[in-house]
């Protein structure tokens, strides 16, 4: 193997193994409100309605296959659905010290991008949580294909195949999460950006996403209503809360300093939200750094960062169209960029990688020496290290949910053991805390739910179980179920 190549596995390696230690505890994780959701709705509805479920806005269809593959493979137990979810982040981590190789050409500034954005704490809103699962596998679309159209542009070879290839997988990634809707919508200008003059034109059938991807948007959602029990009216109600513009910007601004802040402090301060002046410093030096390597930069660096920082502007931009007026009213007061947590991960990629691009080339026209770059990267490399040694922050793995879980379902085993076999077993149906206060008991009927998730059969030792649900709506929703249409009667 040539040196180079030795070379770079070696800075590869520093990321990955830095990313490791942060994550590796994950393994542990447990299920947390949305997960809930999800994993009965899989076990509960048919198939075609499952799949084409919309929650919050988001398209799920590849992202709820997905899950179903997990299901199959794994159960719930969520010790090797969190363990995909590690390998998934690793591949990304590597992914991206790809991508800022190739564009810096500099194995030291490849290793510090991918280690800040692979360590950052901002990310466990995203890891931690299943159900946020599809903007990870969006993230690796989206690192896929800014590696693809970066290949296509040093050789010239942008062939119609390529082009549609592209337009499959920024399809694909709309329905994994919203995120991925706004890289698709964002895919045609960044493709025209970093692509040279000569080879712009056969990608500019990217364009037809701007037409495919609200086709499809809209289209999913008519089928969601019809015939996947969505509610009626719910893409012109989103679209009139869209219309909040003055809150959108609000929301936008703050998912956009919290980003920064995030990426810049790391595991030195995981809660930017308790520094506020902190966040200040971290902003305005990353303001300034960025806008001097910018002048400093050639041309071609500051179009390939212009389109990297448009992902970030898109995915922000989305996520506060979708997120301002629900944040606010939850709030009482401007929109909290920290409460979407998990908004950031796909995100903060370009937050950490243009600037390096940037950073590369001013440093190359002003001729700082190769000696001084190698060192303050490896500095920087040995600060995160020992950041990441030294850190008070420790992943939540929602061990109250765990609690919580295996209590209701000793109970119901209890319940169970005591009845008679061959007899039905009735269990007084009730809400069950795990999902959160905002899932309705129509959405997720309580400890009935939780059954159908745990246990694959209505009988169970012999006795079949059925739990008694006293509210109507509930149980009318009950009654559609694949599950729930057998297991949950009413009071009579």
């Amino acid at each position: 193997m040539p040196r180079a190549a030795l070379r770079d596995l070696a800075f590869l390696a520093v990321p990955l193994a830095l990313a490791w230690v942060v994550w590796a505890p994950l393994r542990e994780n447990y299920f947390y409100h949305d997960d809930f959701v999800l994993l009965y709705d899989a076990v509960n509805q048919a198939l075609g309605r499952f799949l084409i479920g919309i929650q919050a806005g988001h398209l799920y269809v590849v992202r709820n296959l997905v899950a179903l593959g997990m299901l199959d493979a794994f159960g719930p137990d969520p010790r090797p659905w969190f363990a995909v979810v590690v390998a998934t982040h690793l591949v990304n981590v590597a992914l991206l010290f790809t991508l800022v190789r190739r564009l810096t050409a500099s194995a030291r500034l490849a290793a510090l991008g991918a280690t800040l954005w692979g360590i950052a704490p901002v990310q466990e809103g995203t890891l931690g949580w299943y159900s946020v699962y599809g903007q990870v596998l969006a993230t690796t679309l989206l690192l896929v294909l800014l590696l693809d159209v970066d290949a296509a542009a040093r050789s010239g070879a942008v062939s119609g195949w390529r082009v549609a290839r592209w337009i499959v997988l920024a399809l694909v990634e709309t329905n994994l999460f919203g995120t991925g809707i706004a890289a698709a919508l964002a895919l045609p200008v960044v493709a025209w950006l970093l692509l040279p003059a000569g080879h712009r034109r056969r990608a500019g059938a990217l364009a037809l996403l701007w037409v495919a991807v609200p086709a499809l948007y809209v289209t999913q959602h008519w089928l969601w209503a019809t015939y996947g029990g969505g509610e009626a009216g719910a893409l012109e109600t989103s679209l009139r809360l869209a219309a909040a513009w003055w809150l959108d910007l609000k929301m936008f601004g703050a998912l956009v300093e919290f980003g920064v802040a995030s990426v810049v402090l790391g595991v030195f301060e995981p809660r930017p939200s308790a520094a506020p002046d902190a966040v200040i410093v971290a902003c305005v030096c990353y303001a300034v750094a960025v806008g001097g390597c910018a002048i400093a930069a050639s041309p071609e660096a500051r179009r390939r960062a212009l389109a990297l920082f448009l992902v970030t502007v898109a995915a922000y931009g989305m996520i506060a169209i979708g997120r301002a007026v629900f944040a606010t009213i939850i709030k009482g007061a401007r929109p909290v960029a920290e409460e979407a947590a998990r908004y950031h991960y796909l995100a903060t990629v370009p937050l950490v990688t243009a600037p390096l691009v940037l950073a590369a080339s001013a440093a190359s026209r002003i001729r700082v020496g190769m000696l001084v770059r190698d060192a303050v990267a490896v500095a920087a490399l040995a600060g995160l290290a020992v950041g990441v040694a030294r850190t008070p922050w420790r992943i939540d793995a929602h061990d109250d949910v765990r609690a919580n879980t295996v209590r209701v379902l000793g109970v119901i085993g209890d319940a169970i053991a005591a009845g008679q076999p061959g007899r039905f077993v009735l269990i007084q149906n009730r809400r069950f805390a795990g999902v959160g206060i905002f899932v309705q008991q129509r959405d997720f009927p309580g400890w009935a739910a939780l059954f159908a998730i745990f246990h694959p059969d209505d009988r169970v030792d012999g006795r079949t179980v059925r739990f008694v649900e006293p509210d109507p709506l509930a149980l009318a929703a009950a009654r559609d179920g694949r599950r729930t249409g057998r297991l949950i009667v009413g009071p009579s």
